[in-house]
């Protein structure tokens, strides 16, 4: 199977990323979904700054085995010219998501993960922003909540501050958690 590797700049101007893709128009709009959603990574900062959707180009087309190692060659050898790539890494890392599934993460994997969610807006991970109250450890060093801890989560999920407050479930999600709760307490 053979791929693209392809470029991002605005138009007429010098490319700015180099990324691969099966289908040009799909990770076209791909990108264009995550910028406007406000991704916050260099390429998406970048689009959102133009008044106009930049083109994609192809570039190389490359054996599917083989477009990591070409990707990494390409981004290094733009980068030796002179190009200001907005790639964050060297190449070689996105694409194929798919084969992840059902896989254990890799240390590096979720090292990155980690320093994602680090980097995200708050609105991404709550549960490090709002409650920033001490954890304690048991001897087998599993996290617990402190009643103190409890305490606040429980005021702080009361009323209107509860995200579900005001809301119905459907019938049948009624039904599908009275299905499971039966079901957990069959067996115990």
């Amino acid at each position: 199977m053979i791929v693209y590797l392809y470029g991002l700049r605005a138009r007429g101007g010098p490319i700015r990323y180099i990324g691969k893709a099966d289908d040009f128009q799909r990770r076209f709009f791909e990108h264009k979904k995550r910028a406007r959603r406000g991704m916050k990574l260099p390429i998406y900062d970048w689009w959102r700054s133009m008044a106009e959707d930049p083109e994609i180009i192809p570039l190389v087309l490359v054996d599917h085995d083989h477009w990591q190692d070409a990707e990494r060659s390409l981004i290094a050898a733009m980068r030796d010219y002179g190009a200001r790539l907005l790639n964050v890494a060297t190449g070689g890392e996105g694409g194929d998501f798919m084969q992840l599934k059902g896989q254990p993460l890799s240390r590096e994997h979720r090292r990155r993960i980690s320093i994602g969610m680090k980097n995200s807006p708050k609105r991404f991970r709550p549960h490090l922003s709002r409650l920033n109250l001490e954890r304690n450890t048991t001897e087998k060093g599993k996290a617990i909540w402190t009643e103190e801890r409890r305490k606040a989560l429980s005021a702080k999920m009361r009323g209107s501050g509860n995200p579900f407050y005001g809301r119905k479930h459907s019938i049948s999600t009624r039904n599908r958690i009275a299905s499971a709760m039966r079901e957990r307490h069959a067996h115990g």
